[in-house]
């Protein structure tokens, strides 16, 4: 197991619920494929086209 210094973001304490933020934030993670790969110390990857290489 590698252990992770500080994550790749920053946490941001003016984050406000149902603000425009929070809104189009939703909607961005909505719009991902369920097979996505999200996690919250790395990066979002996702595979497009009818073969992984396309």
């Amino acid at each position: 197991d590698e252990k992770v210094e500080s994550p790749p973001f920053w946490y941001c304490t003016g984050y406000t619920v149902d603000s425009n933020f929070d809104h189009n934030l939703r909607r961005a993670i909505a719009s991902l494929p369920l097979e996505a790969n999200v996690s919250l110390t790395s990066f979002y990857n996702a595979t497009e086209g009818r073969k992984a290489d396309q």
